[in-house]
């Protein structure tokens, strides 16, 4: 039996990576003979350097840069394709889990380290940059990592906006006369896990902004503040960024990398999947594990567990899902679309508890599942005798 173990992440228990050496180990406790081909998932949020490294191979580099807060921290990116692309995550330089929960502010929060970390790609002279476009702590449209790359963004009396989407109200011109030439001569691609616009009821600011640290207040203020952004864009660029799909996801950042840097977003499973070859290792395979943190309805929103099944289907290939917490309530199409879904925890807990234990019962479910599989196995040649 080939068996494809191709799991998303467990937020903040497990990384992709390491979920698909444990669904492998104990694939391999409960059925020595079978065969595991791992593609650990991402949808352009934290782990697609982790994921596409090792799917395909490469390097990670470690580089100096600036936190939201604009304090120097150590961050990194990724090297695949003998050093021609890039693979970046802007959480790394611009993520919620970079600062404590009291530090949460996007009116003041930057971009400013993933535009660090395009710079340090570009001085490694590398064609292609993939950036992966989740976790953000950031609504400034992306300005912050422009910025770190040359673009000037000035007020009416010629001064540099600080950082933060709470200066973007001030914005009177735009200047790119100063960015960095090399961006002309990379191909930039941007992931991501959400399709959101910069603005309006679905925008950046009134969906994302609150689990930022946004009050109501705040989000308002924002709406108001990447309007007046997209206004100037439009006067100025020619160039419609409030509608963008994609646009809204990072805090705008992708939007804002679209507009000012030529760069082409995508969703984020469709990338990964193309790298690593996703379509031809599930014709190859009996079974798909796969799995993540919390199945429910937003799993159907282009989540990489869901893609993945959809995928497989294609294919008339099974799909298990192995989830830390599964909302049944009127899920139909998660029925549907998945061949089984096993929620992994024994027996009710905290949320706490639930991290602590997530290896050890993610182990014990993939050993039942196989278990229960070799079981009918060996019903059906007993049939079969």
């Amino acid at each position: 039996m080939k068996i494809l173990v191709a799991p998303d992440s467990y937020k903040g228990s497990l990384p992709s990576v390491k979920v698909s050496e444990v669904m492998t180990r104990a694939v391999k406790a409960a059925f020595p003979g079978s065969q595991v081909v791992q593609n650990p998932l991402s949808d352009g949020g934290e782990g697609l350097t982790e994921a596409l490294l090792y799917a395909v191979g490469g390097r990670k580099i470690k580089v100096s840069v600036h936190d939201p807060l604009m304090r120097p921290i150590t961050s990194f990116y990724g090297l695949i394709d003998d050093g021609e692309t890039a693979i970046i995550e802007m959480s790394a330089a611009s993520g919620l889990e970079l600062l404590e929960p009291g530090e949460l502010n996007p009116l003041i929060t930057s971009s400013y380290g993933t535009g660090e970390l395009i710079r340090a790609a570009l001085d490694q002279h590398c064609k292609k940059i993939i950036i992966g476009a989740g976790g953000s702590a950031t609504v400034d449209g992306g300005i912050g990592a422009v910025q770190a790359l040359g673009g000037r963004f000035v007020d009416e009396k010629g001064y540099e906006l600080l950082p933060g989407g709470g200066q973007l109200n001030r914005l009177f011109t735009i200047d790119l006369k100063s960015l960095d030439k090399r961006i002309k001569k990379v191909k930039i691609l941007i992931a991501s896990d959400v399709t959101n616009p910069l603005t309006g009821k679905e925008g950046a600011a009134a969906v994302y902004a609150p689990q930022k640290g946004a009050t109501p207040e705040m989000a308002d203020i924002l709406e108001k503040n990447l309007e007046h952004l997209a206004e100037i864009v439009k006067k100025q660029l020619d160039t419609d960024m409030a509608a963008m799909k994609y646009g809204g996801a990072a805090g705008g950042l992708v939007a804002g990398l679209v507009t000012f840097l030529h760069a082409k977003a995508m969703g984020g499973f469709d990338l990964v999947k193309k790298i690593t070859r996703l379509d031809k290792k599930i014709q190859e395979a009996d079974l798909v594990f796969t799995g993540e943190g919390k199945t429910d309805r937003q799993t159907l929103f282009g989540k990489a567990p869901y893609a993945l099944a959809r995928l497989s289907s294609r294919f008339h290939v099974p799909v298990i899902d192995f989830t830390g917490w599964y909302d049944a309530t009127d899920n139909p199409s998660l029925e549907k679309t998945f061949t089984a879904i096993v929620p992994i925890h024994p027996y009710p807990m905290t949320l706490e508890e639930a991290f602590a234990k997530t290896e050890k019962h993610l182990s014990m479910a993939v050993i039942s599942v196989m278990k229960l599989i070799q079981a009918g196995i060996l019903l059906g040649q007993k049939n079969r005798e």
